[in-house]
């Protein structure tokens, strides 16, 4: 059997996902035997890492929940509308129901927003497709949304992350152009080719840019949760975890840091800890193993050079009057 085969999970021209068989008339039937195989393979991936652009990610550090600190509630409604759908799929499927979800996560950068896809990528019984603005063709880039959506439906069960959907469905963007883009992104989101079996997660720091038909219109985007910048309780958590791996001082309270870090994000506060190492290592603040000891002072001078610093502009709430001489 002698064939030459072509294959591209997203090509670049104006044609499904495909794969080609050229051989000759007697080895037809090996050729369909093959074809077969071959899209079967694809059915079987699990727990797959792709690109946007059809590439097989490699896989570098894993990450679970445990990785992730966010208020209790939050983490609930993003398993129950992920993994825990996932896993009742033949009782959805049994029952006549829609196995699709989309999900639209807010709010500002630094808060978890990547991670959860990481963490779903590793944890839910699906292939995950990562989506950024470097996956859309400039020269076609309607085609590659399509392209996207396609592939996610032929190793369904499936989610696609869009990473930055701002960047995309925003309102800054015009012209005819970007139109078309909105167009076939709602189209895909919810038109007339099925997502069964995918589920669809944005991110995006700015959700008022969002196009309102994107953002706000059922069928696109059925939860929306924003991960603002953490509470004091959440920062106090993080706290204790990142301090968990450290050797600390007796002085070390994470609730009095939690206090002092109003309005930093769950970034911030990991750098927090970060910063103070270093000035650990400046100070010389090591114990007999050589290990670096972390300082509520150190901490609490690394949280000053983090928070932002506020300035006072125009005039003084002071009131001059002038008088006579």
């Amino acid at each position: 059997l002698k064939m030459v085969m072509n294959f591209d999970l997203i090509p670049r021209f104006h044609e499904p996902p495909y794969i080609s068989i050229i051989c000759r008339d007697r080895d037809l039937q090996a050729a369909k035997d093959c074809f077969e195989a071959v899209e079967n393979a694809f059915k079987k991936l699990k727990r797959q890492k792709i690109t946007g652009s059809g590439k097989f990610m490699k896989t570098g550090k894993t990450f679970g929940w445990s990785d992730i600190v966010l208020p209790e509630e939050i983490l609930s409604i993003l398993r129950r509308n992920t993994v825990e759908i996932l896993e009742k799929r033949e009782l959805f499927e049994k029952n006549g129901l829609p196995l699709k979800r989309g999900i639209l996560l807010y709010g500002p950068p630094g808060n978890g927003k990547t991670l959860i896809g990481n963490i779903l990528a590793n944890t839910a019984d699906a292939n995950t497709v990562f989506v950024t603005a470097r996956d859309i063709d400039n020269s076609s880039p309607c085609y590659s949304i399509m392209a996207v959506f396609a592939l996610a439906r032929l190793i369904s069960p499936s989610i696609v992350y869009f990473e930055d959907l701002d960047l995309i469905g925003g309102e800054e963007r015009a012209g005819r152009s970007y139109r078309m883009i909105l167009g076939e992104l709602l189209n895909q989101l919810d038109g007339v080719e099925s997502n069964g079996g995918v589920i669809t997660i944005a991110t995006t720091n700015n959700i008022e840019v969002l196009d309102s038909a994107l953002a706000n219109r059922p069928g696109r985007f059925d939860v929306k949760l924003e991960l603002a910048n953490p509470a004091v309780e959440t920062r106090a958590n993080l706290f204790r975890k990142y301090l968990s791996k450290q050797t600390v001082a007796a002085d070390v309270d994470a609730e009095a840091l939690a206090r002092l870090t109003e309005g930093l994000s769950c970034a911030s506060v990991r750098e927090v800890v970060q910063s103070a190492l270093i000035v650990g290592v400046e100070k010389g603040s090591f114990n007999e193993r050589e290990e670096i000891i972390l300082t509520q002072e150190n901490l609490e001078k690394s949280v000053e050079k983090l928070k932002p610093k506020t300035k006072t502009v125009g005039f003084s709430t002071g009131v001059a009057v002038a008088g006579k001489n």
